[in-house]
C-alpha cells in the first residue's frame, strides 16, 4: 500500500484534525443511509431527494468531493511550492485514479469474482509496477526490474482476461442471490415474464466519480494557480447549465431507453428533465447504468461534480494561508451564507437537483460543506475541543476501508443464506433479513424505527472494527 489515502488527506506533519472528522461525518452518514434494514420503510430524511429539492442525505456526496478537494491542496499546493516533480506527482495520480475506479466497479460487482477478477488481477500488477522509483525506468537494481516485470505482466493478465471474457461484462451476470436487494445499483435484467434474472454491471458509481473528479482537477491544480482555478470553476458551472438548457437529446427520446425499471421524478414540462444525461450515458456505456434513470453518477453531471472538488480546493488554499485560525473559520463561516443564497438564487432557473448535480446543487452544498468544516474547525482545530469527536476520526482516517469495506460485507450477509424451516413456510432467508427480523424488527414494532436501529447498529460494527486500527495507528491507504 502507498502513501495516499482514497479520500486523500494532508500530509501527517500538518493534518487537519477538522478535515478528518467531517470526513467521518460524512462516512457514518454514508454507513447509515447505505443500510437501513427495510430499504421499504425508511425515515424520509435518510431517504434521496425523488428529483428537485434536497435531503440530508444529498448532503453526503457533494461532501465527499468537496473533502477531496481540501486534501487536495494540502498534499500537492506544498509539495509543488517545494520544487517536488509534476510529473512525478502525476505518476502518483494515475495509480490512484485507476484503483479508485477498480474499487468502485469490485463494490459493485462483489461477490461476482468471474466479474471482478480482472480488476483485482490489474490493480495487484499496478502496484508491483509502482512499488520501485523510477516508475517508467527499467534502470533500478534486479528486484526493482522483477517488480516491474511482475507488475507490467499482471496488468496485461487482468486486460486479457477482461477482453477475452468480455461478452460476460456485457451480459446478464446469472443471478446468485436476490439480486433487487442485493443489487440496487445496477441494471436489473428480466426475461419475458417480468422475473428478474440477472444483472449486468454498473460503470458509473460513486468511487469512480471520485476517481474522475480527482484526476482532472489534479490536473488543474498542477497547472493552474488561484485566478486559473477560480476560472475554470465558474467555467464548469456555467458550461453544465448551457449544455442542458440549450443541447437537448434527439426528438423523441425516452429515459431510459426502453430499459426495465428507468424512472424519473421530474414533471412532462421540467425544463431540466435529464435526457440529455441519459442519452449521453447511454451511447457510451449502454446498460451498465444505475436502475433508475437518468443515472445520478453520469457522465455528463460528473462536470458540475468537478466544480465542487474545486471548490474544496478553493477552501483549502484559505486554509493554507496566514490568516489566523479564528478568522479562518470565520471567512468559511461567511462563504457558507454566500453559498447557500448564490445556491437559492440560481435554483429559480436551474433547480437544486442531485441525480443532475445541477449548478445551483453545486452552489448549495458547498455553502453546507463550509459551515460544517467551520464549525469542526473551531472545534478541533481552534479551540482544541476533541475528546467527543473520537468515533469520527476513527472513521475519518481509514475512510477507504469503511467506505469499501461496509459495502462489501453488506451484499455478503445479502448473499449468505441460512435454511430456516418452519412447518408452515420452509425457506431459505438472508443473514441479514434474519438478523433484521428476529433480533430488531421482532422488538421494535415501528418499521421505520426498526429500520433505523439495524442501521445505527451497522454503524457501530464498523466503529468496533476500525477502532484497533485507529489505536494502532494503523491507516489503510492507497
Amino acid at each position: 500500500m502507498s502513501n495516499a489515502q482514497a479520500f486523500p488527506t494532508a500530509e501527517k506533519s500538518d493534518r487537519l484534525v477538522s478535515l478528518d472528522l467531517f470526513r467521518g461525518l460524512t462516512i457514518a452518514a454514508m454507513v447509515m443511509v447505505n443500510n437501513p434494514g427495510d430499504w421499504g420503510h425508511m425515515f424520509r430524511v435518510v431517504e434521496h431527494a425523488p428529483w428537485d429539492g434536497w435531503t440530508p442525505t444529498d448532503f453526503i456526496f457533494p461532501f465527499f468531493l468537496f473533502i477531496v478537494g481540501v486534501a487536495m491542496t494540502f498534499s500537492f499546493d506544498k509539495r509543488l511550492h517545494a520544487g517536488a516533480s509534476r510529473t512525478l506527482m502525476l505518476e502518483q495520480v494515475v495509480r490512484r485514479t485507476i484503483i479508485l475506479f477498480m474499487l468502485g466497479l469490485i463494490g459493485y460487482g462483489f461477490p461476482n469474482m468471474r466479474v471482478i477478477l480482472p480488476y483485482i488481477i490489474f490493480i495487484v500488477g499496478l502496484e508491483f509496477f509502482y512499488k520501485d522509483e523510477p516508475i517508467l525506468s527499467f534502470s533500478g537494481g534486479q528486484k526493482a526490474r522483477r517488480n516491474k516485470l511482475i507488475g507490467i505482466v499482471g496488468m496485461l493478465a487482468g486486460v486479457i482476461f477482461f477482453v477475452v471474457d468480455f461478452a460476460h461484462f456485457q451480459s446478464p451476470v446469472t443471478a446468485i442471490f436476490d439480486w433487487k436487494h442485493a443489487f440496487p445499483t445496477t441494471n436489473v435484467i428480466t426475461n419475458d415474464k417480468g422475473d428478474q434474472i440477472g444483472s449486468v454491471l454498473r460503470l458509473p458509481g460513486v468511487l469512480q466519480r471520485i476517481a474522475l473528479c480527482y484526476f482532472f482537477c489534479s490536473l488543474i491544480m498542477f497547472f493552474f494557480r488561484l485566478r486559473g482555478r477560480i476560472a475554470w470553476t465558474v467555467a464548469l458551472t456555467l458550461g453544465y447549465y448551457l449544455i442542458v438548457r440549450f443541447i437537448h437529446a434527439p426528438a423523441g427520446y425516452v429515459i431510459g431507453n426502453g430499459v426495465p425499471g428507468a424512472e424519473i421524478g421530474a414533471p412532462a414540462d421540467a425544463p431540466f428533465i435529464g435526457t440529455l444525461n441519459d442519452w449521453f450515458d447511454v451511447k457510451l456505456l449502454g446498460s451498465h447504468l444505475y436502475g433508475e434513470r437518468p443515472d445520478p453518477e453520469g457522465l455528463l453531471s460528473t462536470l458540475p461534480a468537478m466544480a465542487t472538488t474545486l471548490l474544496g480546493a478553493l477552501t483549502g488554499t484559505l486554509l493554507l494561508s496566514k490568516l489566523t485560525r479564528e478568522h479562518k473559520a470565520l471567512w468559511m463561516m461567511l462563504g457558507g451564507a454566500g453559498f447557500l443564497m448564490l445556491g437559492l438564487i440560481v435554483n429559480e432557473f436551474f433547480p437544486i437537483n442531485k441525480k443532475l448535480w445541477s449548478s445551483a446543487f453545486v452552489f448549495f452544498m458547498t455553502g453546507w460543506a463550509l459551515w460544517i468544516l467551520s464549525i469542526c474547525y473551531a472545534l478541533a482545530d481552534v479551540f482544541m475541543y476533541r475528546k467527543w469527536a473520537t468515533p469520527f476520526l476513527i472513521f475519518g482516517t481509514n475512510a477507504i476501508f469503511v467506505f469499501v469495506g461496509s459495502g462489501i460485507i453488506g451484499r455478503m450477509m445479502l448473499a449468505t443464506k441460512l435454511n430456516v424451516q418452519t412447518a408452515a413456510d420452509p425457506k431459505w432467508m438472508g443473514l441479514k433479513t434474519y438478523i433484521y427480523n428476529n433480533a430488531i424488527k421482532a422488538h421494535i414494532h415501528h418499521p421505520e424505527w426498526a429500520s433505523w436501529t439495524y442501521s445505527f447498529l451497522y454503524i457501530l460494527l464498523w466503529l468496533a472494527l476500525t477502532y484497533p486500527l485507529y489505536r494502532k495507528k494503523i491507516f489503510l491507504k492507497i
